[in-house]
């Protein structure tokens, strides 16, 4: 290795591949799983480098146990 070159990271292939991970329908439905959400879960599902799936979860906290 060059001294005079900065150790960094090799950049991961998904991300310099032909088809971006971030596409701007995955970045608004993104947006959307995540607006509003105070207790819970996002989960996004990615096969062969492509989201295919965004899952959300969301707990409804109760401030006593009586109430539903």
């Amino acid at each position: 290795m060059d001294a005079s070159k900065p150790d960094t990271p090799r950049a991961n292939n998904s991300i310099n591949s032909a088809v971006p991970l971030l596409t701007e329908p995955v970045l608004t439905a993104l947006t959307e799983a995540l607006r509003g959400i105070r207790y819970g879960t996002v989960t996004v599902i990615i096969q062969d480098g492509r989201v295919i799936q965004i899952d959300r979860t969301e707990r409804k906290r109760l401030k006593t146990g009586n109430e539903l």
